[in-house]
Order: structure tokens, then C-alpha cells, then sequence
């Protein structure tokens, strides 16, 4: 394998990111072979709408996330020190969040186009096309020279990745996975994304959840742009989609399950798929409250952890267990999405509907 192609990964939000630490062995997942989906290519197909969709099979399998951003997101501006003085040509003009879309007129594909064109100014006034609250508008910076290079005096971001659970697929290979946006954990915004992939990750690590200290799956990601295992088109408050390039045979051979309608979905036993230990495991649980109300669809019912082993080994909910698939009654009724600080055994769910819609 080559090691220019393993990402060292940071979390994208709470619920990105998984599991135990102690005695799990990583061996299978690391052997884990994915192979070519019959009737599908590594492009960027259009997914279809997944509303009439009745069965699909759930996944349940972490995988690496990565995505590129819809223009070049401002993370803060920061004071630029040349010529003895420190000034920051961006104070007042540019403001978190900020996504720089062209720089005097030039569309910006990531950062290093930036500095290209900030650099080519010489200390010139730039004109940057910017989307701020979802409006476009236009703004003068002038850059200020630091050694041989100039700078606007913002730190930014061109691309995220993490770690992240993938729910389940539809028998035209759409998936579907996380039930939560992917959200940038500096700004705690909804992140708008350009294009995106789904990657095999290995475990290095894993950090046990507490009360108050949320557990985390710690891994890098076997990046390797020319094969994916999916892409991503889709970005929403009720998670990520896109398409399957490939899958793992074990899964290939699951069966599909039904689909539970909003109104199916009951208190009471359930159980969680996943693969986070290298072997593909259901774990039981309950749903103990469904919120008729709630206004976000990824808080659509509170659930619980009932599996000795797992709550022993890895404290109950953990981040990266968010998408894990929830069966009750042979359907499938949702994912796993968040998990209750003050309380690492118990956490929020998504209905299936809300994920598909």
C-alpha cells in the first residue's frame, strides 16, 4: 500500500468517527477485499430519487469521507507580519464562513488557486466573488507582501474528511449514510460541497466513551482518488448520498429488508448493525421515545444500548457509529445519528423516511 495514499483524519462532527479500546481485533477489516458492483462505473452518475424505494439492504460498514468544498471556506482572519509591522488585509472585509468562489473574475477550484492569483496581484487590490448567508457579493482586499509571497490574512479550508458509518443501499446501489450533514467542526455550519468520495479506512485506535468524554474511532483513510468505493452527491441535514462503485462480497450476499413507514416505528427492542470491529455484527438496543414533534430530522426518536458486551467494551454509543442501520420487527426504521454526552449508552436516531426524502 502505498503511504502517500493514507489520509490521517480528523472528525468532521460529533457523530463522525467510532469505537472501543481494548481487546477488538482490526485484522478482517484490514483484509477486507471490495470488489466491482455488476453494472456500475466509477462516474459521477446522477443518483436517483429514493422516495418510492420499498427494500434496500443495510450497510453498516465505517468507511473514509472525503469532500471537497463548494468554493474556498474563511475559517478566521489573522493578522499577515512583513516589513517590521503586522496588519490583516482581510479585517472587516472577509468574516467566518465566507465561501470565496473567483478571485478577479477566475473561478477558485482550491487554495493553492488562490495563492497563485493573490500572489500574481503584487500587492494589488484582488475582487473576490463571495458567498456569505447564501448571497453572492463582491469585495476588495488588498494582499500584503510577507517575505516573497502576499497574503489576505485568512486561514482557510478547501476539503474535510473523517470517518463515517454507511447506512444502506437501494437495489440501484444509491446509499445512503451518517443521517446528520457533514458539518465543519470549526464553524458548526453545514458545509456546501463541491464533490465528494467514499474510501476504505484502516483502525489504528480507538478511545472509549465516558460520560462527558465521547468515544472515537481513530484511523486514517486509504485514499486512493482513482478508486472509490462511492462518490457523494448529496449533502443534507438528513445525511450524505450518492452512489456504490463497490462493496465488500459479505455484504453483497445480505439480503434486502423492508423499509418501515414513520408510523410502524414503535418503542421498544431493536438492534444496530455494524462492521467496526472487523466483523459484521448486529447489537441489541431499545427505542424507549418516539418525538412526533421534533423539528430535526436526525433527532426523530431517543434510543438506548442494551448490549453488555458492547457497553463494556466500548462505553454504548461512540462517534462513528452514526448511519449505523437500525432494524426493529425484520425493517429497517433508521440510523444511529448522535449521542448524549452526559450519557454515552444513550442517543438520537433518524427514521429511514426522513433519510430517503
Amino acid at each position: 500500500m502505498n503511504w502517500k495514499n493514507k489520509m490521517r483524519i480528523g472528525w468532521i462532527m460529533i457523530s463522525l468517527g467510532l469505537l472501543t479500546g481494548g481487546m477488538i481485533s482490526y485484522q478482517k477489516w484490514q483484509n477486507k477485499r471490495f470488489l466491482p458492483i455488476e453494472g456500475t462505473k466509477a462516474v459521477s452518475q446522477p443518483y436517483m430519487t429514493a422516495k418510492a424505494v420499498t427494500r434496500a439492504r443495510p450497510l453498516g460498514m465505517v468507511m473514509g469521507i472525503y469532500v471537497k468544498t463548494q468554493g474556498i471556506i474563511v475559517l478566521d482572519v489573522t493578522p499577515v507580519y512583513g516589513s517590521g509591522n503586522e496588519e490583516c488585509p482581510a479585517k472587516g472585509i472577509l468574516k467566518k464562513g465566507d465561501y470565496l468562489l473567483k478571485c478577479n473574475g477566475k473561478k477558485l477550484t482550491n487554495k493553492e488557486r488562490l495563492m497563485e492569483l493573490v500572489d500574481a496581484s503584487k500587492g494589488k487590490a484582488v475582487r473576490l466573488e463571495i458567498r456569505r448567508n447564501g448571497k453572492l457579493q463582491h469585495v476588495l482586499v488588498k494582499p500584503k507582501r510577507q517575505g516573497e509571497h502576499y497574503r489576505l490574512g485568512a486561514w482557510v479550508r478547501d476539503d474535510m474528511a473523517g470517518l463515517g458509518t454507511m447506512t444502506l443501499c437501494t437495489q440501484q446501489n444509491e446509499y445512503f449514510a451518517l443521517g446528520h450533514a457533514i458539518s465543519d467542526m470549526d464553524l458548526n455550519t453545514q458545509v456546501r460541497i463541491r464533490q465528494g468520495s467514499i474510501h476504505p479506512c484502516h483502525i489504528t485506535d480507538v478511545r472509549k466513551g465516558k460520560p462527558e468524554f465521547p468515544g472515537a474511532l481513530i484511523g486514517y483513510i486509504d485514499y486512493q482518488p482513482e478508486k472509490p468505493v462511492g462518490s457523494i452527491q448529496k449533502n443534507s441535514a438528513s445525511g450524505i448520498a450518492g452512489r456504490l462503485f463497490r462493496m465488500p462480497r459479505n455484504v453483497m450476499e445480505e439480503p434486502f429488508f423492508p423499509l418501515a413507514k414513520r408510523k410502524d416505528v414503535h418503542t421498544g427492542d431493536a438492534e444496530f448493525i455494524s462492521d467496526f470491529s472487523g466483523k459484521r455484527q448486529r447489537y441489541t438496543m431499545k427505542i424507549t421515545h418516539i418525538n412526533h414533534f421534533s423539528t430535526k430530522a436526525s433527532k426523530g426518536f431517543v434510543l438506548e444500548i442494551t448490549d453488555t458486551k458492547l457497553k463494556r467494551e466500548i462505553g454504548g454509543i461512540v462517534q462513528g457509529l452514526s448511519g449505523s442501520p437500525i432494524l426493529q420487527d425484520g425493517k429497517i426504521v433508521g440510523a444511529i445519528t448522535h449521542v448524549f454526552v452526559h450519557n454515552p449508552q444513550r442517543g438520537y436516531g433518524i427514521f429511514v423516511e426522513d433519510m430517503l426524502e
